[in-house]
């Protein structure tokens, strides 16, 4: 089973363990701030310590990517990402998924649980029919109550299974959209 564990990406692990391991052979230096832009938006890391045999744009690198694959993975505003692709997909076939994928559906499955379905990540459709959406222009008029729960038929988290393989996801109706902005 996949826990919080599974989403933390091995690359950052894999690094704070080399700078634990050069920390202990040299000194370290102080905080140090790394910014950036991505996804429609700016990012700023501030790393408390770092060993000096570390470069920053080690760092940097290593920050970048990581966030370069999670939008790779979960942005509903580029098309090719991965959510996109799910999203666009209307069948009830199972898709296999990133594990950065499939584990933000766990853990987003444990939040609907915890909050008796308050927090939804099905909830593209309606995100899209308010205009909150990539591919819809900001709501002027609010959606019917009739297209509200017209729409309400390709929401729910029960409507998305998880594939016995540990690798895949499959949407119980076609209409199913992810939205992980929450």
């Amino acid at each position: 089973p996949l826990t919080r564990a599974h989403f933390f990406p091995m690359r950052i692990v894999t690094v704070l363990l080399a700078f634990i391991a050069a920390g202990a052979c040299g000194g370290a230096l102080p905080s140090a701030r790394f910014n950036g832009h991505t996804m429609g938006t700016t990012y700023s890391v501030t790393v408390a310590t770092h060993p000096q045999s570390v470069r920053g744009e080690a760092i940097q690198a290593v920050i970048d990517g990581v966030l370069d694959e999670v939008n790779r993975n979960l942005s509903t505003y580029d098309p090719r990402s991965e959510i996109s692709r799910l999203n666009a997909n209307a069948t009830t076939v199972p898709i296999l998924v990133s594990p950065t994928l499939r584990a933000v559906a766990v853990m987003a499955g444990e939040v609907s649980v915890a909050t008796g379905g308050a927090f939804d990540i099905t909830v593209g459709p309606l995100v899209q029919a308010w205009g909150f959406g990539v591919a819809s222009p900001s709501a002027e008029i609010a959606p019917s109550p009739g297209e509200i729960e017209s729409l309400r038929a390709n929401v729910g988290f029960a409507r998305l299974e998880f594939g016995p393989d540990g690798r895949s996801l499959r949407k119980t109706v076609p209409g199913l959209q992810l939205d992980v902005n929450g």
